[in-house]
């Protein structure tokens, strides 16, 4: 079902793409306007998304990583072939597709499992319940000695 929506980021990103390659912008700001798009994905799904949420609301996510994606892939290519040599272009694919297959996903998975593993570990050692017992101790200790200096004055 996402698939779709997949698909119609890719035809938004490739008219984008045209449209800004027509109007002649640099390829920096091209590159820049994908990265927005992918960023604003990163934004809707850190503070919008939740997991027992829609399916539905993943639609616009979809389509706006999809977008970026496609902006950034095109760009790719097209600066690849305009300023690489066409013996260098097979090489210029392999670099592209070696980085978004193998690099891309195993920081990613490195970033995540530590992230997990940290969360893991300190989530185990901190019981909530002995907090608050502890923090209600504090404060009857505490008042107990405020009264006891009270009744020695």
């Amino acid at each position: 079902m996402l698939g779709n929506y997949s698909l119609v980021g890719y035809v938004i990103g490739a008219i984008l793409c045209m449209i800004l390659s027509a109007f002649k912008v640099p390829f920096k700001y091209i590159f820049a306007f994908g990265f927005s798009f992918i960023t604003a994905y990163a934004i809707y799904m850190y503070f919008q998304y939740q997991s027992m949420g829609l399916y539905e609301h993943m639609i616009w996510a979809t389509i706006l990583r999809s977008t970026g994606m496609m902006i950034l892939y095109t760009m790719c290519a097209v600066l690849g072939s305009i300023r690489l040599p066409l013996k260098y272009m097979s090489s210029w694919i392999f670099v592209m597709l070696f980085a978004r297959s193998i690099i891309g996903p195993t920081v990613g998975t490195a970033i995540y499992s530590i992230e997990r593993t940290s969360a893991t570990l300190y989530g185990h050692t901190i019981d909530r319940s002995r907090l608050d017992e502890s923090r209600n101790r504090r404060q009857l200790q505490s008042n107990g000695e405020r009264q006891s200096i009270h009744a020695r004055t």
